[in-house]
């Protein structure tokens, strides 16, 4: 599900999968196009969802009992990864929070420790990513964060608001090699369990040696702005 797509059609006219607004039931006729866009764009109940935790007041609160429509047993639906709302469950809290939307009482512990969780994480998910730029940092490597670190940051109101799996870094490829290096100082070694890691240093991955943090992954890879990832 994509969050700057439900911004960016965050007005009351219809977006999303082509079912978006469609009454539970009602027959939908599909051109050749609404079903190649219904395989990428989210599905009614997702678009519901998005909106829930992206509008206020009562557009909000109408999101939200309008997403409820669709799943009998609420907390399941949040749970279910295949789903897509487990990663968003850290917004969702907040915004029905702001929003003073009505809540099972059996799903407020379970938003409340899932935004906990997260801000912990995402605590465990600074510390690594600030000792990966302050090694390329030090090493005179140029780099330009992007994605959910960049993102986390500077879009939401809380970092942990925005799930995230790993630190998506662009580097030169003339750059790649310094910046493996520099990795290394930081305590970042080749994972061996990566498929990349035989590739190492051209394209390869590290991990943190550090035991007080979770496994932090790197990949760099040999061509133009390549994207070197860091994943916990």
């Amino acid at each position: 599900m994509s969050v700057a797509g439900a911004r960016e059609h965050s007005s009351g006219s219809p977006f999303g999968h082509p079912s978006a607004f469609r009454e539970p039931g009602a027959p939908l006729i599909r051109s050749p196009l609404a079903s190649a866009l219904g395989v990428v764009l989210p599905r009614v109940d997702q678009t519901w969802l998005l909106r829930a935790c992206l509008l206020s007041a009562e557009p909000g609160r109408d999101a939200w009992r309008q997403w409820q429509r669709y799943h009998a047993d609420v907390k399941a639906a949040v749970a279910d990864d295949a789903g897509g709302a487990k990663q968003i469950l850290p917004l969702l809290f907040t915004a029905l929070r702001r929003n003073a939307a009505e809540v099972d009482p059996s799903l407020r512990p379970y938003l409340t420790t899932s935004y906990a969780r997260e801000a912990m994480r995402y605590d465990a998910y600074r510390a690594i990513c600030r000792a990966a730029l302050e090694a390329l940092g030090a090493g005179g490597v140029p780099v330009l964060v992007i994605k959910g670190a960049a993102l986390a940051e500077s879009v939401y109101d809380h970092p942990a608001q925005r799930h995230c799996h790993d630190i998506d870094l662009l580097v030169a490829p003339d750059d790649v090699e310094r910046a493996v290096r520099a990795l290394g100082t930081a305590g970042f070694a080749p994972a061996s369990a990566s498929p990349a890691a035989a590739r190492w240093p051209t394209t390869g991955a590290a991990r943190s040696s550090s035991p007080s943090r979770r496994p932090a992954v790197a990949r760099a890879a040999r061509r133009l702005f390549s994207p070197c990832r860091i994943a916990i």
